[in-house]
């Protein structure tokens, strides 16, 4: 007997993408098993064979889309409650 293994894709919690530069929030786990998110941003060109490259490394010309879709990300984190500002930890 053949045991089957199903793989989970993780997906974001909210994403944005505006031409090609995209940014996600994750829910993680540490290894002490602590909640957290992170946030993702990455880019993507298109190559002369039709794939597409992605990136992390930006340049000046992608930052106005970068501006757009941090701006979509927070706005949709916002409608979820997800905390986006800075929070003083208390002493």
């Amino acid at each position: 007997m053949v045991e089957e293994k199903t793989e989970q894709t993780k997906k974001p919690i909210v994403s944005a993408n505006n031409y090609g530069v995209s940014a996600a929030i994750w829910d993680n786990i540490n290894k002490a098993g602590k909640q957290y998110q992170s946030i993702s941003l990455n880019a993507s060109s298109k190559q002369e064979d039709g794939s597409y490259k992605n990136r992390t490394i930006f340049f000046p010309s992608d930052l106005e889309n970068m501006i757009a879709t941090l701006t979509e990300l927070k706005a949709k984190a916002d409608e979820q409650k997800i905390i986006t500002g800075f929070v003083e930890k208390k002493k």
